[in-house]
């Protein structure tokens, strides 16, 4: 398909569309002065290439849009897959003053000794406070807690319960003896918001060895730990302890120490080993017990803080912290570093894949303007249409919809983006969060407000200047709210008091217990309008700059009004000599716009300037741009076609099927008694449909008929007229007029009477066509059909079409019973994983091998079959019957049934796959999989051809198809004749099985398990003219004939160990199955085969263990959970023997690089 807008190179404008559509002929243009002509034309060719330029600009700005929509969707999915987000930089606190006293080499030589202690390794009782200023043993300026925190006696109680309760395996701790703890008040903290954390310094000597200083860093932070074993969680003291006396020493070690409970209960810590980091940034640590009577834990902790939305498993943003662990006494000292891990969840995120729409339909109208373009350009014009068109048309639906999916998401991306700002405002560390998520949300708005603005104003708004705008007021957003003082404190109000919540409140007598509070997430109990307002404004203050330019383009036109533009010819223009006389053709319609509705002069909002249109001889055309613009492009120089609906043709084209069935509706011709010229059309659609008015529980048959009047056929906004008669046909008609209320979701109108006299009172009215089945109750399984028509705008569309609305309503309260193929596909998708790393191992090895991959479905193919049967009696076959009327109504050529069809695929392919197996089973051979997979696929797809080839079976089922239509159709009463011969249909109950018609749509289905059957017949004959040999392997290298085969059959007959052991039998395993070779003999050997031991479902776990696949996750699950909770069985394998016995796995039985390594080979 060609798409152009054809257009005149001199006036960079397409050739237009308008009555008569005549073009002028080439004349020259007449001038008095030929130097003013040049000077013109100059002045033309400069605005018009700076017009293309402005043109490709806006080109860009959409597609900005579409980067933004698209970049939005990608953190959508990524925010429903959870995945992780790296850990950054959490902050970082200084400690100089400790530093400086520290020096660069001994303890002992340090200025900390030599100065503040005065030379001497005396123990002391008091504590050297560090400042500027100098040291002392007065304490530092503090405030809160921190005054408690960084007092002597506390600073000293910490020292002592670390070194009572971690002696036991910190034997170096009983070795020093305190000489003074040190402070530094260069960091004050105040408030009580900095009393969860606290970096404390102790300055030791040896016992043995007093001119030996050492230096104890210790970390101590309150933070949130959990026992997965165990389910349990709660607050912990969490400690790291570095241990050092010389300040070039590295590679320093880390002690864990915590105090399970603290602050909420006294400190009792224990040491613990450090084991790694999870993935959501916590510290994976397990105990070192101090005693028999305590049990090893791992236990995960970090320092949690952030707020959730009812619960941390949907709605939350939530960032652990941990600090960075130092690895030389300068780090250790110095600094005290955080490193944050975010958590983000939303459940609800899914709403935001709205911008997939609204990128695509962008990116569609992008390409068909690209392909307007380039045919421009190679017919020798260049000319580029506003790119924005796509979004201008639908700029306050998509605001409208954006606005509804925040709705729907309780706001919760649009206050996480608020509370960032309010952190950044205070100058914390800030939030993570999806930040294109909240682009695509508000350039969606503002978008939508400018388009507003352009309707109320009804100016032209440009998009460039549109997207300027926005991004100016998003990127610099923080900038403009540190500029306006009233904006700066609402938003640092609002994050303090959310950053405090942070805390959790002190319980009642905590305080003697500790000074120290301890910090976690919290739940956000109300939406913080004012900060949301406050986070808003810099964004949306930009709209000052748009009303400002509208009112700038109201003054400038109101002292330079448009001017016309007149082509006397193909190669110039020139202004007209009547200029009023234009002005009122101007306000003629062209063909054009009566034709397709389009209003040039009136179209506003987000819309690049454009001439609506030029005068040819007097004539009106419209121009290339107002084309264009208002949503149309010339198909070929033929047709005139909507840039929306290209794509749909598109599809029409490649499918070769039109989507939409035309109906004809009656209508009458008349005239208006008062005035015979007047002459009409009254058009009225009648149908007997059923009804119900749920207040009064009142249900049944009524006649329906829409109405609509015109009398000229280019009216716009036809109105239609809602007429009822309750009981008609069966009584006679009683029609009352109703008001359009709305149509409901299962398809229905909803209307309104209105009475006609006072004894009428008013009801509401759901009504529609219907026409289905039911089994019991149509609200409990049933297949129905709600069928309404299209009500018309225009007359064109009253006259020429029926245009019906079909809204299936299907409800099956036991479909549940269809989730057996979760289990089903899960047990395959688990067991091709393990082939996958089976393969992956073997091909590192340097050998290519492929299990055979139907091995979980070869070993359960029965079971699931029968399990697919059962669902069916459980469902009462009602899917069965489904599938079959839809069968019926193809073959009658009725428009189609609506079913779900991957719910009978799924069954269907379960019971062929099942009866392959049994064929198998009773012939005693094994079925190729992939043979019976292709056949159940032919058979599926050609299941309507084979029906309707087969007489027998194209009867059986037409007949019923047919009988099951026409029970559509009520029944006349008795006497009805009498009073309309108009019939009424409905949905009806299911009381009769046709077991013969499901027969007969199943049997094209199954009708390929002959090729199965006669597959298994050409096997037995070829095995007994070509009997099957015996492979001898007599090296690794190469295979040869035995010279005693009878031996070797014989032999063949005895079991291998791993049969034996495993109760698996090589030479009889049939039915669902690739073909394999069973065993092998090496040196008179029978050993089992690769292909024999993993299509029984086995594979070799680092070469040590024999494993059934089956059981490999649940042995994965049992290591994860460091938890037993079933009975799994092993077989240990020493190189090629397996062990008879089975071992039972513990948690700790397989390694995950046992797990990871997995392979098959042969076994005696």
């Amino acid at each position: 398909m060609t798409s152009t807008v054809d257009e005149d190179t001199s006036s960079q404008f397409a050739a237009p569309i308008g009555q008569g559509a005549q073009f002028g002929s080439p004349v020259k243009s007449k001038s008095n002065a030929k130097q003013g002509k040049r000077k013109k034309a100059g002045t033309a060719k400069w605005l018009s290439m700076l017009h293309l330029f402005y043109r490709f600009l806006v080109f860009a700005a959409a597609w900005r849009c579409i980067v933004v929509s698209f970049a939005s969707v990608s953190a959508t999915l990524a925010l429903l897959r959870g995945s992780n987000i790296p850990s950054m930089d959490g902050g970082a606190i200084y400690y100089p003053m400790v530093m400086g006293y520290a020096g660069s080499g001994s303890l002992r030589d340090s200025p900390l000794v030599t100065m503040a202690l005065g030379n001497t390794t005396q123990p002391r009782d008091d504590t050297i406070y560090l400042s500027a200023t100098g040291f002392s043993t007065e304490s530092c300026v503090l405030f809160g807690a921190q005054a408690i925190i960084m007092g002597n006696t506390f600073l000293r109680s910490v020292y002592t319960e670390i070194v009572d309760d971690t002696s036991y395996s910190l034997h170096q701790l009983t070795e020093m003896e305190l000489i003074a703890p040190i402070v530094d008040c260069t960091y004050v903290n105040t408030g009580d918001s900095g009393a969860a954390g606290a970096r404390l310094y102790y300055l030791t000597r040896g016992k043995a060895n007093p001119d030996r200083v050492l230096m104890l860093v210790i970390t101590l932070s309150n933070q949130q730990y959990s026992i997965p074993a165990q389910a349990e969680t709660g607050p912990a003291g969490v400690a790291t302890l570095q241990i050092f006396s010389d300040m070039r020493e590295t590679n320093l070690t880390t002690s864990f120490l915590v105090s399970i409970g603290y602050p909420m209960e006294p400190m009792s810590f224990r040491v613990y080993n450090y084991l790694n980091q999870s993935d959501d940034g916590q510290w994976i640590l397990r105990n070192i017990p101090a005693s028999s009577d305590e049990l090893p834990k791992v236990l995960y902790t970090s320092l949690r803080e952030g707020l959730f939305l009812k619960a941390q498993s949907q709605q939350s943003n939530i960032n652990n912290m941990v600090s960075r662990l130092p690895n030389t006494p300068t780090e250790a000292v110095a600094v005290w570093q955080f490193i944050t891990t975010p958590v983000l969840r939303d459940t609800w995120a899914w709403v935001h894949l709205v911008h997939l729409f609204i990128g695509v339909r962008v990116l569609m109208s992008l390409l068909i303007l690209c392909l307007s373009v380039y045919r421009n350009l190679r017919a020798g014009k260049l000319w580029i249409g506003d790119a924005f068109v796509a979004l201008s048309s639908t700029q306050s639906l998509t605001a409208a919809v954006v606005l509804f999916s925040m709705y729907m998401n309780e706001f919760w991306t649009l206050q996480e983006f608020c509370y960032n700002s309010a952190y950044t405002s205070l100058g914390l560390p800030s939030r993570a969060t999806y930040d294109n998520i909240m682009r695509a949300d508000l350039l969606t708005l503002f978008l939508g407000a400018c388009g507003i603005i352009g309707s109320l104003f009804r100016e032209r708004i440009d998009p460039l200047l549109v997207m300027i705008c926005f991004e100016i007021g998003y990127g610099a957003r923080m900038q403009i709210i540190n500029g306006i003082p009233k904006v700066l404190l609402q938003v640092q109000i609002a994050g303090f008091f959310i950053f405090i919540q942070n805390v959790v409140p002190r319980l009642e007598g905590q305080e003697l217990i500790s000074p120290m509070l301890t910090q976690g997430e919290h739940a956000m109990d109300t939406k913080n309008v004012p900060l949301i307002f406050a986070c808003l404004v810099p964004i949306f203050l930009m709209l000052v700059v748009i009303i400002g330019y509208v009112i700038l383009r109201k003054i400038y036109r109101h002292f330079y009004p448009e001017e016309l533009h007149i082509q006397r010819n193909t190669t110039g223009t020139a202004r007209s000599e009547n200029e009023d006389a234009f002005l009122a053709q101007k306000r003629v319609l062209t063909l054009f716009e009566i034709a397709t509705g389009a209003e040039l002069e009136n179209r506003f909002g987000l819309v690049c300037d454009y001439e609506t249109c030029i005068f040819i001889k007097g004539m009106k055309f419209a121009s290339a741009d107002g084309i264009y613009s208002n949503g149309f492009v010339i198909a070929n120089k033929k047709y005139l076609v909507s840039a929306d609906d290209v794509w749909t043709i598109i599809a029409m084209k490649i499918l070769r099927k039109r989507f939409t069935n035309v109906w004809r509706s009656e209508y009458f011709l008349v005239r208006e008694k008062a005035n015979y010229d007047l002459v009409s059309i009254l058009i009225i659609t009648l149908s007997n449909q059923q009804y119900s008015i749920p207040a009064q529980a009142e249900a049944g048959p009524a006649g329906v008929a829409t109405l609509q009047i015109f009398s000229d056929m280019r009216e716009t906004n036809l109105t239609t007229y809602f007429l009822v008669s309750i009981g008609y046909p069966m009584e006679p008609m009683s029609l009352r007029t109703y008001t359009y209320l709305d149509q409901s979701k299962d398809g229905q109108w909803i209307l309104r009477n209105i009475p006609a006299s006072s004894g009428e009172l008013p009801k509401v009215l759901h009504t529609s066509l219907r026409e289905g089945v039911y089994l019991r109750d149509p609200s409990q399984q049933s297949n129905i059909n709600n069928m309404l028509w299209r009500l018309p705008t225009k007359p064109v569309e009253a006259i020429s079409e029926w245009h019906f609305i079909c809204t299936p309503v299907l409800r099956d309260t036991c479909a549940w019973v269809h989730l057996n193929h979760v289990f089903i596909g899960a047990r395959v998708l688990l067991n091709q994983l393990v082939l996958c790393v089976a393969t992956y191992r073997n091909f590192r090895a340097g050998k290519l091998w492929i299990g055979d991959a139907f091995v979980a479905l070869s070993s359960s193919q029965l079971v699931n079959a029968v399990a697919v049967l059962i669902s069916w009696y459980v469902d009462e076959f009602w899917s069965l019957y489904e599938y079959c009327y839809n069968a019926g109504y193809t073959l009658l050529d009725l428009p189609p049934r609506m079913t779900y069809e991957d719910i009978m695929r799924a069954d269907l392919l379960t019971l062929f796959l099942g009866a392959g197996g049994i064929i198998g089973s009773i012939s005693r051979e094994r079925i190729r999989p992939f043979l019976v997979v292709v056949c159940f696929h032919i058979s599926y797809g050609v299941r309507m051809k084979i029906m309707g080839k087969i007489p027998i079976l194209r009867t059986e089922v037409q007949k019923a198809g047919r009988n099951i239509y026409l029970q559509n159709v009520f029944p006349r009463l008795e006497g009805q004749d009498a009073v309309s011969p108009m019939l009424t249909r409905g949905e009806h109950p299911f009381e009769e099985k046709h077991v013969g018609f499901v027969v007969a749509c199943l049997v094209p289905t199954f009708f390929t398990l002959m090729v199965i059957i006669n597959y298994v017949i050409i096997r037995k004959i070829r095995r007994r003219l070509h009997p099957e040999k015996v492979r001898v392997q007599r090296n690794t290298t190469g295979t040869a004939r035995s010279e005693s085969e009878e031996s070797l059959v014989t032999r063949k007959r005895v079991f291998t160990l791993f049969e034996l052991a495993t109760g698996a039998e090589l030479e009889n395993r049939f039915s669902l199955a690739c073909d394999y070779e069973t065993c092998i003999f090496i040196k008179g050997m029978k050993f089992a085969s690769v292909d024999g031991i993993y299509s029984n479902g086995f594979v070799i776990a680092n070469k040590k263990y024999l494993v059934s696949a089956n059981d490999f996750w649940t042995i994965l699950a049992m290591k994860m959970l460091r938890k037993r909770f079933t009975n799994v069985y092993v077989y240990e394998v020493n190189g090629s023997t397996v062990q008879p016995t089975a071992r039972l796995v513990y948690p700790h039985t397989l390694t995950l690089t046992d797990m990871v390594n997995l392979n098959v080979s042969i076994l005696s």
